[in-house]
């Protein structure tokens, strides 16, 4: 569209761009984990749990004191999804931190959680 200034005769251009969801991209990709009980005792099983988006991959590496322990999963149709551990012999008081990649196409996300096994 082009105006016209009434005093000077300048011709001014007006664009009006509206970005669309495809121009933008996707969302970002998000994560949030939760551990289904962050105090558990020996010989007990954690279930970690993951929103995102629906049906991305997950993988779950709970770091424990003396070795790393992974987990593949991935969300279903609503973006939850879920791995767990069983809690053996795990050092009583050591914060086993459990950290979350998250991968969907080319998007990824991480995030992480906690437990604190005791005896």
């Amino acid at each position: 569209m082009t105006l016209r200034t009434a005093t000077t005769g300048l011709a001014v251009a007006v664009a009006t761009v509206i970005p669309t969801a495809a121009a933008c991209g996707p969302p970002p990709l998000t994560c949030i984990a939760a551990v289904s009980n962050s105090t558990p005792k020996d010989y007990s099983r954690v279930f970690v749990y993951v929103h995102s988006a629906p049906y991305t991959g997950l993988t779950t590496t709970a770091h424990y004191k003396t070795t790393n322990t992974v987990r593949n999963g991935a969300t279903n149709s609503t973006g939850n999804g879920s791995t767990y551990y069983d809690i053996s012999r795990a050092t009583p008081g050591y914060r086993v931190v459990v950290s979350v990649a998250a991968v969907h196409g080319s998007q990824r996300a991480s995030c992480s959680t906690s437990f604190t096994p005791h005896a």
